[in-house]
């Protein structure tokens, strides 16, 4: 979807005018020199991210994130409904640091509610206001403000970009140092498909320090 046709759509979506706005920094959870670095390429209304981000991820946080032997970094590519996807996106990268992922982590966490929500008219904007709000205070103006800002969608489709770019069309996909970790066709992405490669990761750093 070419990036005036998204703006538009979420503009509408959610009844608001188009502004303009800076560029949009990309954040990430962990130590910024740690040794390995993760992306996950995700969508907030995809459900098996959501099971991820809810069962898998606190492991891969607890073990390695907060540890400082990882830095994870989340990029969306959003699925099927894109303006839906698009729009959390933007709410979450609208704070930033920290919070942007405290908002990842509310919005999957609360994704069955807020495809509920999205059945009636403006239900989906007063939801997700109303757990962005809990979550991290983020006001209702500021959400409106980041959800017409072009930079914001402009943030997005870079990120779709660059995994067009990796021949990445699915998600949760996970690059462990720019690669990308293969399952078989009917295997779920859990904690233990990408703890050998994370492993195997620190180990070729720590031999390329000795």
């Amino acid at each position: 979807m070419k990036k005036l046709g998204l703006i538009a759509i979420i503009a509408a979506t959610f009844s608001l005018p188009v502004i303009s706005s800076a560029q949009n920094t990309e954040y990430y959870l962990g130590k910024p020199n740690a040794p390995v670095t993760i992306i996950e390429y995700g969508s907030l209304t995809c459900s098996h991210c959501a099971h991820f981000a809810t069962q898998e991820f606190p492991k891969l946080k607890a073990n390695y994130i907060d540890t400082g032997k990882v830095k994870y970094i989340f990029r969306p590519l959003p699925t099927p409904p894109e303006n839906l996807s698009a729009g959390m996106q933007v709410i979450a990268d609208c704070e930033g640091g920290v919070k942007r992922y405290q908002l990842i982590d509310a919005f999957f966490k609360n994704q069955a509610l807020i495809f509920h929500s999205a059945q009636s008219p403006g239900g989906a904007l007063a939801y997700l206001t109303t757990v962005a709000n809990q979550t991290t205070g983020i006001t209702s103006d500021k959400i409106k403000a980041c959800l017409a800002d072009p930079s914001k969608i402009t943030a997005i489709q870079n990120s779709e970009n660059g995994a067009v770019k990796l021949g990445i069309n699915s998600t949760p996909t996970i690059l462990i140092d720019g690669k990308v970790v293969k399952l078989a066709p009917t295997q779920e992405l859990d904690y233990n498909a990408i703890k050998p490669g994370i492993d195997n990761a620190l180990l070729a750093k720590a031999k390329k320090r000795k």
